[in-house]
């Protein structure tokens, strides 16, 4: 019984002299270890402003990169109706030429005298 108490004041006794040096230690390299922690926070925090960096570009890539697709999209929409008048009015001309031709070699009708 008494063995077991000596012990555990024993224990005990180490236990406070090694939070003593703990302490004693800690007080002697205070400032370096207050240092390196504001180093490693600094870091961390150098780290969270470069992704809120990033971010914020990738927010204005996409926005410019929508902006242009939505232009183009216009644009391109404007340069296909073009293209389909230029083939409507080519096909016009086309159909005007030979039906001149069909005309001509027909010759003229007489309703066409008539109308003179």
């Amino acid at each position: 019984m008494q063995e077991s108490k000596l012990t555990e004041v024993l224990s005990r006794k180490e236990a406070q002299e090694r939070d003593a040096l703990k302490m004693k230690y800690f007080l002697l390299h205070k400032w370096d270890i207050i240092k390196a922690k504001k180093r490693l926070y600094l870091q961390e925090l150098q780290n969270l402003n470069r992704h809120k960096a990033y971010k914020r570009l990738w927010a204005a890539v996409i926005s410019s990169l929508q902006l242009t697709h939505s232009v183009f999209s216009k644009f391109d929409e404007q340069r296909r109706i073009c293209y389909l008048e230029k083939q409507k009015l080519a096909c016009i001309r086309s159909f005007r030429r030979v039906f001149r031709g069909y005309l001509k070699r027909r010759g003229q009708s007489p309703s066409f005298r008539i109308q003179k």
